[in-house]
């Protein structure tokens, strides 16, 4: 154990970002079950709460992240309104191409760890978090257990702020 976070223990060094304690504190101090929690903003991270603490997690790119690496390499620009549904049917052009290609790579490694950690309640949250959210749900039957868990909450870090100000009142 490398510490704490009010009553939380922390399984991580002191590098953890405050908003991915705020958020896991907020879990933690709720219910004390078992989550994963996935901010899809800037980066995407996949944290891991239970009655254990804050067992750390993954820092992934977010999917504006990814898009940005892909025009890097190019002189495309990614239109403002872009389709933001996967679709695998192959795209016929480079702007489609590389749009699909950044949604995959944003989908495929948050799939995996939900397919190796198999999840009972899942909290997202983010700039992308309906995105993932929609995709997940239309997939729950595929990839969660049964009795499995999934929310979308867009305020997860202002409800945990406040629900901390409570606290220390």
């Amino acid at each position: 154990e490398n510490g704490r976070f009010l009553d939380m223990p922390v399984h991580y060094n002191e590098t953890v970002g405050l908003d991915r304690l705020v958020s896991a504190y907020f879990c933690y101090a709720q219910s004390r079950k078992s989550y994963l929690i996935i901010d899809t903003g800037t980066f995407t991270t996949i944290d891991s709460v239970d009655i254990k603490g804050f067992n750390g997690g993954y820092i992934l790119p977010g999917l504006n992240t990814l898009e940005k690496t892909y025009v890097n390499g190019s002189l495309l620009e990614i239109p403002d309104s872009i389709n933001t549904k996967l679709s695998f049917n192959f795209p016929d052009t480079t702007e489609k191409a590389i749009h699909q290609g950044a949604i995959l790579s944003f989908l495929a490694p948050i799939k995996e760890v939900i397919t190796q950690t198999s999840p009972s309640n899942t909290l997202i949250t983010g700039g992308n978090g309906e995105l993932l959210y929609n995709y997940l749900y239309s997939q729950k039957s595929s990839l969660f257990r049964l009795d499995a868990s999934i929310q979308l909450d867009q305020n997860l870090i202002h409800n945990a702020l406040l629900e901390i100000a409570i606290r220390n009142n």
